[in-house]
Order: structure tokens, then sequence, then C-alpha cells
């Protein structure tokens, strides 16, 4: 997600901070937002400012793999959860069997 907002932003003449003002949050809170596992709020925000889709955010920066190869987002208690490998996709979803007993 990170490189395809710098690419928008690269697209729309405006800088990580441009955005950041836009959203009316601190640079510093957009870097922690790209870097990290954001909300899905803040991602919707982030969206919205580049007037683009949601998951328009992921379509680029999912890696292309081979058949059998994983990849996608999934959103557990209203985050989203970027899944790469089969590996992370048991993690997370022995991650929600333990937060439903």
């Amino acid at each position: 997600m990170k490189e395809k907002v710098k690419r928008l932003c690269k697209e729309q003449g405006k800088s990580l901070n441009d955005l950041a003002t836009e959203m009316k949050i601190a640079r510093e809170s957009l870097t922690r937002a790209l870097n990290g596992n954001p909300t899905l709020k803040t991602i919707q925000n982030i969206a919205n400012h580049l007037g683009v889709e949601t998951w328009e955010l992921f379509t680029d920066s999912l890696p292309v793999g081979s058949p059998g190869d994983v990849h996608g987002v999934i959103y557990l208690g209203g985050r989203p959860n970027l899944i790469n490998s089969m590996k992370e996709l048991e993690n997370l979803s022995n991650l929600s069997k333990l937060g439903q007993s």
C-alpha cells in the first residue's frame, strides 16, 4: 500500500506531507500508518483524499507469485491484514479462533 500511495501522490503532484495536511493529521501519523497496520478508517481516509476506492490502494502492492500462492487483504475486527503466504493466513486464522473463545 505504501508504494501505491506514494505513486498516486506523485501522479497528483503532491507530497506525503501534502496528503497528511489534507487529511488533517501529522505527517508522522501518515508515515506510521503506511509502515504499519493502519485502521480501516485511516485507509478509507487516504483513499478518499487520493480520489480512489479503498481496494485500489492494494492492487499494485500485492506481489505476484506462482499458482497456489496466497495474497490478499483480510479484515479482522475491522482492521485490514495483508496476507502474503499460507503461513500468514494460518496465523491470522489461529488469532481469530483465540478471539472467539
